[in-house]
Formats: structure tokens, sequence, C-alpha cells
């Protein structure tokens, strides 16, 4: 999975061309226990919608973006790892810690 910059990531989930995309996004963080183990999960979850152009994968360092616990921060990410799923730049799921690939996999298709 692609690691982006929260800098970068955020330009192309604002982009209104990508406003039909259904973004999958993860906060994880390098050498974590939990980013570690779900990293796996994730992958799977990304092969599953190779053939899905408009559903994109996108992981973020969590240090890098710097909104780690920050309660003003609109994303209030504050367990590692956690995902979005962003439709028209609006979250439309969340979760934290672990989650099975087969609920994952149902909140992607609950948006295509």
């Amino acid at each position: 999975m692609k690691t982006y910059s929260w800098e970068e990531a955020q330009k192309i989930i604002a982009n209104k061309q990508n406003a039909e995309k259904i973004f999958f996004v993860i906060f994880s963080r390098q050498n974590d226990k939990d980013s570690i183990i779900m990293s796996s999960t994730y992958e799977y979850i990304e092969q599953k919608f190779t053939s899905q152009t408009d559903v994109k994968f996108m992981n973020i360092d969590i240090d890098e973006a710097k909104i780690y616990k920050d309660i003003n921060n609109i994303y209030k990410i504050f367990d590692i790892p956690t995902f979005l799923i962003i439709v028209n730049n609006q979250i439309k799921k969340r979760g934290s810690k672990f989650y099975p690939h087969e609920i994952i996999t149902d909140f992607i298709e609950e948006n295509i």
C-alpha cells in the first residue's frame, strides 16, 4: 500500500474530480505492534478491490501528519491504527485498532 504525506493525501481527497472516489485512509505508525498486525489485513482488502478504480487506498504516517490526539482536528485520530472511509470529502466510517477484513470490506462496499 502506498504511503502518502498527509498534505498530499488531503489535496487528493479534497480534489473535486475525486468526489465520487472512495478513499480508504489508514493512519499508522512505523514499528507500532498494532499497525504491523493490521497491515496484512489492509493489504488483503486492497487486493480485493484492485479492479475497482473508484476505491483508493492511502497509508498515512501518523507522526508525519501531526494530528494524533489533536481534539480540534476533524479526523479525530485517537488510536493507532485508525482507518477512515471518506467519500466526497466526508467521513462515512471509521475504525480503530483491530477489525476483521470482512467487516472492513462491507464498510467499503456500502459506499460503492
